[in-house]
């Protein structure tokens, strides 16, 4: 099996276990996926996803900041990386990114609504 399927095996794993709940599992799968291909924006994304559920805030933050890294401006990301400072404690940075998120898209009203929480 070349690297390329074995990326995209255990990225499909991490899916599974995700969806399952086993977020460890998951986050162990994405790992080995990204050892093969570090530029997949969509696993560090899950990454993310796997560490919030996990409440391990500053690392998904970390995997979200990748994420912008690899996209650019993605409101989506923002939203998440936000509530994930937010929840680890950030919240300066939390309300940042959320004002950016509402620059770049100003009818978002997520990100209007988690920066007031942020002021909170």
């Amino acid at each position: 099996m070349n690297e390329w399927f074995q990326a995209e095996f255990h990225a499909e794993r991490a899916h599974q276990f995700y969806e399952s709940g086993q977020w460890d599992k998951a986050l162990a799968e994405l790992r080995l996926a990204l050892a093969f291909d570090p530029d997949q924006s969509d696993w560090h994304f899950g990454m993310g996803l796997a560490l919030e559920a996990l409440h391990r805030f500053d690392e998904a933050a970390a995997s979200y900041e990748q994420v912008l890294r690899l996209r650019g401006d993605d409101v989506e990301t923002m939203l998440h990386m936000g509530l994930a400072l937010m929840h680890g404690s950030h919240a300066t940075r939390a309300i940042d990114m959320f004002s950016r998120a509402s620059t770049i898209d100003p009818e978002c009203e997520p990100a209007l609504c988690h920066r007031i929480a942020a002021y909170t």
